[in-house]
């Protein structure tokens, strides 16, 4: 898949491909953390353009597992380069997402996605290291 500094994108295939009646996806492994947040985003919900400072440690890097649906990614790193791509995870696969800090990045939403959102520390909403 293509990218630019700063953003992995990964397509992963189930871990179990002899039962994809059930099937099952390693997001991460090795990486421990405290927390994995669900988002369910309907059609056309609004995500602004932003970043992460890495004030958070759970923002540096930011963990995003697209587990079904299908968006536009965007990104920008802080060498003016640009990923612009559609994403799409069902039962065959799912999508891995991970944005250092300061890279810039949206998702547009262009069906139902569940998003899972890896943490290494629990979310303060106090303490957002989210710039626009």
């Amino acid at each position: 898949m293509k990218t630019i500094k700063g953003v992995e994108v990964k397509e992963l295939p189930p871990v179990n491909p002899g039962d994809l009646s059930k099937p099952t996806f390693e997001l991460w492994k090795g990486v421990l953390g405290r927390q994995v947040t669900l988002n369910i985003r309907e059609k056309g919900t609004p995500h602004k353009l932003h970043y992460h400072t890495g004030k958070d440690p759970s923002k540096d890097p930011e963990r995003i597992g697209l587990i079904v649906g299908k968006a536009r990614l965007y990104a920008e790193n802080n060498k003016g380069e640009t990923l612009d791509m559609v994403i799409e995870a069902g039962k065959d696969n799912v999508i891995e997402l991970v944005f250092e800090k300061g890279v810039r990045h949206d998702l547009e939403y262009l069906s139902l996605c569940i998003i899972l959102e890896y943490r290494e520390t629990p979310f303060n909403s106090e303490e957002l290291d989210m710039r626009y």
